[in-house]
């Protein structure tokens, strides 16, 4: 599904207006059944989202994201720079979730700023505790 829904944003991005129509009914009716099976069966998503990893990027809208979902402007707002985040993003997608922090920075070859950046941002999570979803 994730491949389908990169080819089609790549068709609307790249001004493609027939392969992006063309591409919507079945990138709906795969949506569709994606939806039918994660509420038939909510394990499911649960194992194709991973462990919870949770981080907050400290500053003035004091950023909240999980390792295992956030994108790329999430990332950098931890203080990461965009080749590491690129790195990240690229393991995620390759190999599927993280286990953990050690297994992400591993994974993305991070070095030790950027390994540390991470963990100030778990623990700037632990310290904020726990948050309500609006």
């Amino acid at each position: 599904m994730q491949a389908r829904a990169e080819t089609l944003a790549f068709a609307g991005a790249m001004g493609d207006i027939e392969a992006f129509v063309g591409g919507l009914g079945p990138a709906r009716k795969a949506l569709a059944a994606l939806r039918e099976s994660a509420l038939s069966d909510p394990g499911k998503l649960d194992a194709a989202l991973g462990t919870g990893l949770w981080l907050r990027a400290e500053g003035p809208e004091g950023v909240t994201m999980n390792l295992n979902t956030a994108g790329h402007e999430s990332l950098l707002a931890l203080g990461l720079g965009a080749g590491q985040v690129a790195g990240l993003l690229a393991a995620r997608h390759a190999s599927g979730p993280f286990a953990s922090l050690e297994d992400a920075a591993t994974r993305a070859r991070l070095d030790a700023p950027a390994r540390a950046r991470l963990a100030q941002g778990q623990a700037a999570m632990q310290a904020a505790g726990p948050t309500t979803r609006r």
